[in-house]
């Protein structure tokens, strides 16, 4: 399963609103969904033992955020009128 998949799945999941009281009509698919997730590997989970490890990752974790999300804009200094 994709990264970007697994996190649309992760955020899906926590943002339903279902209370315990609700009935729910599966009660099968969180344990299932859980239970994929588990097993699925983290590409770029951190586990770095030194600092040059810890570089490496940073800088891997900084590019693929940036092929993700994009550069963020400049600072723009706010000019508010009142």
């Amino acid at each position: 399963m994709p990264q970007s998949y697994r996190a649309i799945l992760i955020v899906g999941f926590l943002c339903c609103d279902a209370s315990a009281d609700e009935p729910v009509p599966n009660s099968k698919v969180m344990p299932a969904f859980l239970s994929r997730v588990e097993r699925t590997p983290l590409k770029m989970a951190w586990d770095a033992r030194t600092v040059e490890d810890h570089q490496c990752w940073h800088d891997e974790f900084e590019a693929k955020m940036m092929e993700l999300l994009g550069r963020m804009p400049k600072a723009v200094r706010l000019a508010v009128k009142w």
